[in-house]
């Protein structure tokens, strides 16, 4: 696992393997223009050491929004442990039982 802090603490990203799966995704956490926080996990399609890679941005699975950084890490947290152990099928629906 790989979490990067982006732009002073205005974004936070991490390359993550599904332990199920064996597949690798980014998680996002980016602040809305609009105020909020919003969570976004994407497939990594084509994998490149050392930097991102391709994804498939044009699935993400979107996940709960928070209203401060803080909870925005705390919910990225969390969903890195889903991500990581889970497979994805199942992975929205514990993020709605939040």
């Amino acid at each position: 696992m790989e979490r990067i802090y982006t732009n002073n603490g205005q974004g936070i990203s991490t390359k993550i393997d599904c332990l199920k799966n064996g597949k690798k995704y980014i998680i996002s956490t980016a602040q809305d223009p609009r105020g909020p926080w919003q969570l976004a996990i994407f497939q990594i399609l084509f994998d490149i050491p050392h930097i991102y890679g391709k994804v498939d941005q044009a699935n993400p699975y979107v996940g709960p929004i928070s209203e401060t950084f803080k909870e925005a890490e705390i919910l990225h947290q969390k969903v890195e442990k889903i991500v990581s152990e889970q497979l994805p099928e199942t992975w929205l629906i514990t993020m709605h039982s939040w």
